[in-house]
């Protein structure tokens, strides 16, 4: 999250990211003026609401004499604490999302029953995936899967969760199974029950190390071929699946920079005899 907060700062106040502004820490060099976005002591945390917590961040300033670090530190609480009047910040960042598999906004290397683009009804991007199955068979029950395969494999090792937007005009109930399918080069498996209304954009979060079912042979997450989504009929009623913004990642957050909690502070000078003045920021946070 620390370079998201870098990206906000720089565009409030047109700094440079690798030039006069770090995010973490300060490159060791001659960077005599130029700010860094670190991680400050631990924030609030509310048991009863799990996917809340306050944290704080801290902004430091450099420069060669104390007035142009004193503007720099300024410069930047200036440009975020923006209510004078009210005095508070209330900045809300952009979401803070994982790496994306597919946008769905093309039907490129997916295949399906009848896949269209649905560029009216979606949650990310310009549009999402549709499957329709206008004449499903039943009986026997039958498995109508809509598969991404873009090539190539991925590297899902360091990943936690995959994360994507599924709508079906039928609710999970309708069917004898919703799942979704992950699957390595070695054709190892693993999958996932899927819940959902009708006609309701659902959230979709599943843990890549644990599922609802797998071979036996636990897929290789370094060496995921593609993934599939899978409906699997209990009658002969049409349905489609809409599909939107597959990704992995660890996390999703949404973010807001509330306030500084003081005024920019002189603390003193660094090993290069550089002055530093430091402000802290309070943010709140809420996992997705």
């Amino acid at each position: 999250m620390i370079k998201e907060i870098a990206t906000f700062i720089a565009n409030k106040a047109s700094l440079t990211i690798g030039d006069n502004l770090f995010a973490g820490h300060r490159p060791q060099g001659t960077i005599d003026a130029c700010d860094v976005v670190l991680e400050s002591a631990g924030g609030s945390v509310f048991p009863e609401l799990p996917e809340r917590a306050d944290i704080v961040f801290q902004v430091l300033s450099r420069a060669k004499t104390y007035f142009t670090a004193r503007a720099r530190a300024w410069a930047i609480y200036d440009a975020i604490y923006r209510n004078w009047t009210y005095g508070s910040a209330g900045w809300t960042l952009p979401l803070i999302l994982s790496d994306s598999i597919s946008a769905c906004d093309a039907t490129d290397d997916w295949t399906g029953t009848a896949l269209s683009i649905d560029n009216a009804d979606y949650k990310e991007g310009a549009g999402s995936l549709k499957d329709n199955v206008v004449a499903p068979v039943f009986p026997p029950s039958t498995s109508y899967q809509t598969v991404y395969d873009p090539g190539g494999s991925w590297d899902w090792s360091d990943k936690k969760n995959i994360f994507f937007w599924l709508q079906s005009n039928r609710a999970n109930t309708a069917f004898a199974w919703p799942r979704l399918y992950i699957y390595d080069t070695l054709g190892n498996y693993r999958y996932w029950n899927l819940t959902f209304a009708a006609e309701a954009w659902t959230a979709q979060k599943k843990l890549l190390s644990t599922g609802d079912g797998e071979s036996g042979t636990a897929p290789n997450l370094a060496l995921i071929d593609y993934i599939y989504i899978s409906f699997k009929t209990a009658d002969a009623i049409a349905f489609y699946k809409k599909i939107d913004y597959v990704r992995v990642g660890i996390e999703e957050y949404e973010a807001m920079i509330i306030e500084p909690l003081a005024s920019p502070q002189y603390i003193g000078q660094d090993e290069k005899s550089r002055y530093e003045f430091s402000t802290n920021y309070l943010m709140k946070i809420k996992r997705l």
